[in-house]
């Protein structure tokens, strides 16, 4: 496993692309973290492509990628699709706000990794937040815009993937997934929704992997991994020791908005 992979298809006002200097901060000090144990490739739009090399973003490579100028879907989910789609070797794909802390382990036999579970009732009692978080965001979806595969039993809602750290050890399978997916969603993936992007991008990527005979599963987790807004105030306070992230090794600066350009800085400070 040689490569660290980040998608970037600029959209006008998104609040964490790279017209936002938070994300500018995050991205940068995400690349370098990489470069120490692999190489960077950011993979993105013409558009993006002029943003990106003015950055002063120290990318192994940075390369324009054509049907990320032709996708025209509000869901910026299905970039990162498109991006593994294009890759011949095994290779990681982290989001622009995801850190690694560490050279990742991980099992080499399964097709697919994803860093952590968005939300999972695999792990002890299943509590009513997993339950509620799990109809509200994807049973509906399934209800609305693939009714006949629920029917047919095909979704296994017991846990839904998070893609912001994505390791892939069989591009080829993944490959002629995505592909599928891709041609599955052209009647809905249009409709600007953040539940159906997460739907398209997570959790029918995740079934269509295990349907199709992929062996997937999640990276163990160690301590805590998501910088967000709801342990803003543990995290800043010191409740939430950095000790905790550096023990998963790696981090997911989720809800960067929420923090202070201070406050990001204490945090990235502590990364060495």
């Amino acid at each position: 496993m040689k490569k660290v992979l980040y998608t970037y298809k600029w959209t006008d006002g998104w609040d964490k692309g790279l017209d936002n200097p938070k994300s500018v901060t995050i991205l940068r000090k995400s690349v370098e973290q990489s470069n120490r144990w692999y190489e960077t490739e950011m993979w993105c739009d013409s558009i993006g492509f002029e943003k990106i090399k003015n950055l002063d973003i120290p990318f192994t490579r940075i390369n324009k990628l054509n049907e990320l100028d032709s996708y025209d879907s509000p869901n910026w989910g299905i970039t990162k699709l498109i991006t593994i789609k294009t890759q011949s070797e095994p290779h990681i794909h982290i989001d622009m706000d995801t850190i690694l802390l560490e050279e990742l382990k991980f099992n080499k036999e399964l097709d697919m990794i994803w860093g952590n579970a968005e939300s999972s009732l695999l792990y002890g009692k299943g509590h009513y937040s997993s339950f509620k978080y799990i109809h509200d965001n994807y049973l509906k979806m399934a209800e609305e815009h693939e009714p006949k595969l629920l029917e047919d039993g095909f979704f296994d809602f017991s846990h839904v993937p998070n893609n912001s750290l994505l390791i892939v050890n069989n591009p080829n399978l993944t490959n002629q997934i995505i592909q599928e997916l891709q041609k599955r969603i052209k009647s809905y993936n249009i409709i600007k929704s953040g539940p159906l992007n997460m739907f398209m991008e997570q959790f029918l990527l995740m079934n269509l992997m295990r349907e199709r005979g992929g062996k997937v599963g999640y990276m163990p987790r160690k301590g805590e991994f998501h910088v967000s807004d709801y342990y803003k105030d543990l995290i800043v306070n010191g409740e939430i020791p950095f000790s905790d992230f550096e023990e998963n090794g790696w981090l997911h600066f989720e809800h960067l908005n929420k923090y202070s350009d201070i406050e990001i800085k204490n945090i990235l400070d502590n990364i060495t």
